[in-house]
């Protein structure tokens, strides 16, 4: 498994998320770290670890009860991400990229973008939430990541928080999400 880079930055997303996000989302965005790494691996891709961390830890601020507001998750997320890393001196352009792939992390075209990072978020966010790319896996190091970081009803989760959010925000994209009937689709996951 893919070690968290050991900077003061990285070490600070942790806390931020680990201080506004309950257990459940948590163990997501651990989860999507370790799928991102893999996936980057699999494909022999170069990528920069603490950029792809600082992706995987901060991209769904927006669902937290601290950075929810009037937009979409995905919006609040990628702003309240940018904010954080420039108040921690995180250079602009990269802060830029982190919220970038907080916007995009949901949109399957972004398995293309030329972008590493940015593409293998939602690649690894696709793994965790549809079960794509699982057959890129090998069953022993999906169970060591499920061990260490259990599922604990994600999907119920993710399902009544978008639902919340589809009620209050209707234009938004998990109102779309719920509209489209994809929380209602079996993976291997649930």
């Amino acid at each position: 498994m893919a070690a968290a880079p050991d900077t003061a930055l990285a070490r600070a997303a942790t806390d931020l998320l680990t201080d506004c996000a309950p257990e459940v989302l948590v163990n997501h965005c651990q989860r999507v770290y370790q799928w991102s790494c893999a996936l980057g691996e699999n494909r022999n891709w170069q990528v920069d670890p603490e950029l792809l961390y600082l992706e995987a830890m901060l991209h769904d601020l927006g669902v937290t009860e601290r950075f929810d507001g009037p937009e979409s998750f995905e919006v609040e997320g990628g702003n309240a991400a940018e904010k954080f890393l420039l108040e921690h001196g995180y250079p602009k352009k990269r802060a830029e990229t982190v919220k970038e792939a907080t916007l995009l992390h949901v949109d399957p075209t972004t398995f293309q973008d030329p972008r590493h990072e940015v593409a293998l978020l939602a690649m690894a966010c696709a793994m965790e939430n549809r079960g794509e790319f699982s057959d890129e896996f090998d069953a022993d190091f999906v169970d060591a990541v499920l061990r260490k970081w259990p599922r604990q009803a994600y999907r119920d989760y993710t399902r009544r928080v978008s639902q919340d959010h589809a009620e209050r925000k209707p234009d938004s994209l998990s109102a779309q999400l719920v509209e489209s009937g994809v929380f209602e689709r079996k993976t291997q996951w649930g």
